[in-house]
């Protein structure tokens, strides 16, 4: 009898220091993982700088309608999500009655243009007032005396949005990882105590754009991008770690998804209001269902959408 206590024994430490050795790889994994997507984001935003640069070089290459242009930001206003340029252009070849208008393009829907006032070196300037978002194109139109109009691309401006928002990291830690789907996709997720703490990982502040401050920093359960259901605020001391920032979040038991198709995606993501109302969401590692049947990470992640409407929140 005491020798079958004793195996038994054994064989329960065994499996103990098992679990524990899995659960050590897994963290380790995902840390792993955070790891590189930080560097990944890091060069992201180098690589950004490289081709904006480059993009400058290519426009001022194959301008053909300008001798000379030159595009600013002056300001921003973050309460009206507006910004403001200073647009300059001097025509390559003047002819008597031209006039030019410049226009901005956020890609919201909202053209704005400007006429272009006549300056002392031959040129035109302007300013243009338009909504602030991460993809803003800055164009100057020719228009001669006969009506025909010729449209010259000055300068993009992406990121501007994203970058005047107050940026956060989600801390899961790998707690779906393993999680079994039952037939047919549909999976009843465990408890989860998640955390929200500011992050770096923002694409570089325009100085003159700014960056606001978080009024509100909430945590959803995401499937497919679209919203589940948020997660309630989570206090219990005993589960602080570290970052005296961090907020924590917990998903309660029994919370039921299905992921029936292989593309499918389920993933937790903070959605961060700033003191203007404007939103951003920043997403944790996606998990999917792998040859198995159980939750895992795919092979690559991008976590630079922060856009509202790609969550399907606007």
């Amino acid at each position: 009898m005491k020798l079958s206590l004793a195996a038994g024994a054994l064989c329960l430490v065994g499996a103990l220091y098992s679990l524990f050795g899995q659960l050590d790889q897994l963290g380790a994994q995902y840390d792993n993982l955070q790891s590189n997507l930080f560097q990944v984001q890091q060069s992201v935003d180098r690589q950004i700088g490289s081709v904006s640069s480059r993009v400058e070089e290519i426009l001022k290459a194959q301008n053909s309608l300008t001798a000379d242009y030159g595009v600013e930001i002056v300001s921003a206003d973050l309460a009206k999500n507006q910004v403001t340029f200073s647009a300059r252009a001097v025509p390559k070849t003047y002819t008597q009655g031209m006039t030019v208008a410049f226009t901005a393009d956020s890609g919201t829907g909202d053209l704005v243009s400007a006429p272009g006032q006549s300056a002392p070196d031959g040129g035109y300037t302007a300013r243009l007032t338009c909504t602030l978002s991460d993809a803003i194109t800055i164009s100057a139109v020719f228009v001669q005396t006969d009506g025909t109009r010729s449209t010259q691309l000055l300068e993009q401006f992406t990121g501007l949005y994203s970058a005047s928002m107050p940026a956060v990291q989600v801390l899961e830690g790998g707690h779906l990882w393993g999680v079994e789907a039952e037939p047919g996709g549909r999976i009843t997720l465990p408890e989860i105590i998640l955390s929200a703490v500011p992050s770096s990982t923002v694409m570089a502040v325009e100085e003159t754009v700014g960056q606001a401050e978080a009024a509100q920093i909430q945590m959803g359960l995401f499937l497919n991008h679209s919203l589940l259901t948020y997660l309630e605020p989570w206090e219990d001391p005993d589960v602080s770690q570290g970052d005296g920032d961090a907020l924590f979040f917990r998903l309660a038991p029994g919370r039921v998804v299905t992921l029936a198709e292989k593309e499918d995606q389920v993933c937790f993501a903070a959605v961060v209001t700033d003191v203007y109302g404007r939103q951003a969401v920043y997403g944790d590692v996606p998990y999917i269902l792998s040859e198995d049947g159980d939750l895992t990470y795919p092979s690559a992640a991008d976590l630079s959408h922060h856009d509202p409407f790609y969550w399907g929140l606007s």
